[in-house]
C-alpha cells in the first residue's frame, strides 16, 4: 500500500507562532550550527533532526528556536513534520495541536512513516528520540533513546541526522527522588504501564514532573549534522544482526547529542 502524500505546510506557515512562542519563552538566545544551516539546506532536500528532549516542556522552546533559525536561513519552502508520541492523538485538549505539529490526522506506524518519508524525498523529520524518558532523570542530561528506528531510516534513505541539544528550560521541571519501595506500589497499573515505569525509576530512580514554563534568560542550542557510519548496502538483512547494527549506530548518535550538550558547559 502506498500512502497518499498530502499537500503539507512549509515552515514558512508556522513562522508567526514559531516567533511568538520564541518571544515569550525567552529574554535570550544562543544558536551554533556546524555546517551552518544554510549550507545543510543547500545540499540536502531532507534531513532527520534529532533533538534532545531536556524537560518534559523542553521541545516548546527547542523547536520555536530551531524553526526561526532555519527560516531565517533559507528555510522558508522546507517542510517539517514531527513526531509526537500516539497519546496525544487521543486527548481532546491537545488533538488539534498534534495533528498540526505532524502534519498527519492520526498516529503513524513507522513502516507508514517511513514510506511517507521516502516517497515524498523533500521531508524534513523533527523527532525527540528520548520520548517519555524524559520523565525520568535529570533534566540537564541525555536520557536513553526510546528508539534507533529514527537511525534505521537515515541509512536507509540516506538522509543525514542533525542532531540538536539545547540548555536554558531545566527549571521548568520539578525532580522528585523515588525509592525502590514506592516503585514495588504500582501494581494497579496496567502491566505495559507499570513495566515500563518500574524499569525507568529503578534505573534512574528519579521522576521528573513539568513546571509552569517561566522566562527563559538564556535558551542555547548546538546542532551538528551526522552522517551514520553504516550504509544501506551494509545493513544486514538477518534481523538480529541488523538491530545490532542500527543500536551500535543510535548509540553514537546519542554519544554525540552527549558531546554538544557538553559544550554548553565547557564554556560557561
Amino acid at each position: 500500500m502506498v500512502l497518499d502524500s498530502p499537500l503539507m505546510r512549509k515552515l514558512a506557515d508556522y513562522e508567526t507562532p514559531l516567533r511568538k512562542v520564541l518571544t515569550l519563552m525567552m529574554k535570550a538566545r544562543s544558536f551554533h550550527c556546524s555546517p551552518s544551516l544554510s549550507e545543510i539546506f543547500a545540499e540536502n532536500s531532507r534531513l532527520i533532526v534529532a533533538m534532545s528532549h531536556g524537560t518534559p516542556l523542553g521541545w516548546l522552546p527547542s523547536v520555536a528556536l530551531l524553526g526561526v533559525e532555519a527560516l531565517e536561513s533559507g528555510g522558508k519552502a522546507r517542510i517539517p513534520m514531527g513526531v509526537m508520541d500516539n497519546f496525544f492523538f487521543h486527548v481532546p485538549l491537545i488533538r488539534d495541536l498534534a495533528q498540526w505539529i505532524t502534519q498527519t490526522e492520526r498516529p503513524l506506524s513507522f513502516a507508514d512513516l517511513s514510506e511517507r518519508f521516502l516517497n515524498r524525498g523533500d521531508i524534513d523529520l523533527i523527532i525527540f528520540p528520548e520520548g517519555s524518558n524524559c520523565f525520568f532523570g535529570p533534566p540537564d542530561e541525555i536520557q536513553d533513546f526510546r528508539s534507533s528506528r529514527f537511525v534505521e531510516l537515515s541509512i536507509v534513505s540516506g538522509a543525514p541526522i542533525l542532531i540538536c541539544a539545547h540548555r536554558g528550560s531545566e527549571n521548568w521541571s520539578l525532580t522528585v527522588p523515588v525509592s525502590k519501595d514506592s516503585v514495588g506500589k504500582l501494581d494497579f497499573l496496567p502491566d505495559g504501564v507499570r513495566g515500563f515505569l518500574e524499569k525507568r525509576l529503578l534505573k534512574t530512580g528519579l521522576l521528573t514532573l513539568p513546571l509552569w514554563p517561566a522566562p527563559i534568560e538564556r535558551f542555547e542550542m548546538r546542532c551538528e549534522l551526522y552522517r551514520p557510519q553504516l550504509t544501506a548496502v551494509n545493513l544486514s538483512s538477518e534481523p538480529e544482526m541488523r538491530r545490532q547494527q542500527i543500536s551500535e549506530e543510535s548509540q553514537r548518535v546519542h554519544e554525540k547529542m552527549c558531546q554538544l550538550r557538553d559544550q554548553f558547559f565547557l564554556i560557561s
